[in-house]
């Protein structure tokens, strides 16, 4: 069981007397082993603000490879101006626009490398963007996110896409969680986040949880920040 509020001290910290016993991060049960197969590589235009990050996010996975590794979280626009403050060693790889082939062209560029370090890997909203258009194909989207779901082998907190207030995107969305939750919750080490509380009885975006009708509004960044505290404590 991963818990990432809970503080144990680092090896070869001081007493408390002489300073005080340096917070550490407690370590998992397992490590989140990127050790599936390699998703197959999809159709996707790399921009310069992606390739860019993504070249950034390579310099901030130090912490991977030490005792401990930290917490990965991929998203879209949603993550990329999200706040993990809370989350002692989170590391916040969001990028605004980002899709499913976009998720996976970063994963097979060699950036990430270190994942098989991590402590566990949060994916936010995905593949929201993907569902977002003009006639999706569903049963692709579905096949492609699965491939992501089997490389990564350890504990998972998975964010399911929101609902909006645009009623014409919300029937897709709620198809996809749907197969999503009957595919995956008994996975091992694998929360999904239930977020059916922050939707009216139509199925779209409780009033003022959005900012443009898909965008967290901050009562909603903090609502869904506390549900994935609580779920890295049940993977």
């Amino acid at each position: 069981m991963l818990n990432p509020t809970e503080m144990t001290p680092r090896d070869g910290a001081g007493l408390p007397a002489a300073g005080g016993v340096a917070p550490h991060l407690k370590v998992p049960d397992s490590f989140n082993l990127a050790g599936g197969t390699m998703p197959a590589a999809q159709t996707f235009t790399t921009y310069i603000y992606h390739e860019n990050r993504s070249i950034d996010d390579s310099r901030k996975q130090s912490r991977l490879f030490a005792r401990g590794g930290s917490i990965a979280c991929f998203g879209d626009s949603n993550f990329a101006g999200f706040g993990f403050g809370d989350i002692p060693f989170a590391e916040n790889y969001g990028i605004s626009g980002d899709t499913l082939g976009g998720l996976i062209w970063r994963l097979r560029s060699g950036y990430y490398s270190s994942l098989g370090r991590s402590r566990a890997i949060v994916l936010g909203c995905f593949p929201f963007n993907d569902i977002c258009v003009t006639s999706p194909d569903l049963p692709a989207i579905e096949s492609v996110y699965a491939s992501v779901l089997n490389y990564f082998s350890g504990p998972l907190v998975i964010v399911p896409p929101t609902r909006t207030s645009n009623g014409s995107w919300n029937g897709n969305i709620a198809t996809f969680n749907t197969w999503l939750r009957s595919t995956y919750t008994a996975r091992s080490q694998c929360v999904i986040v239930d977020h059916s509380d922050l939707q009216d009885g139509s199925g779209a975006a409780l009033p003022g949880y959005t900012l443009d009708g898909q965008h967290w509004a901050s009562v909603m960044q903090t609502a869904i920040m506390e549900k994935i505290q609580a779920a890295l404590r049940e993977v």
